[in-house]
């Protein structure tokens, strides 16, 4: 899957330094950083964020920036 010289070692995820979460987590991000183009590519940016900004208000609500301080202060 990966060039040869960009594999360095085979891990052993049974021992006990992969049990958090965090260290996972750190090295999936590690992994996607250094990714030769990203996960998605540079050529689908735009439609995706078009596609995202059509379907935005199914996706999540939109308050006014006010919303969190008055809902707080009641």
């Amino acid at each position: 899957m990966f060039p040869a010289e960009l594999v360095q070692e085979k891990l052993n995820l049974e021992q006990s330094e992969w049990e958090d979460i965090h260290v996972i987590t750190g090295a999936l991000k590690l992994f996607f950083r250094e990714l030769p183009e990203p996960l998605v590519p540079y050529g689908f940016f735009t439609d995706i964020l078009e596609t995202v900004s059509e379907y935005r208000p199914f996706l999540l609500p939109t308050y006014p920036p006010t919303y969190l301080t008055n809902y707080l202060a009641n």
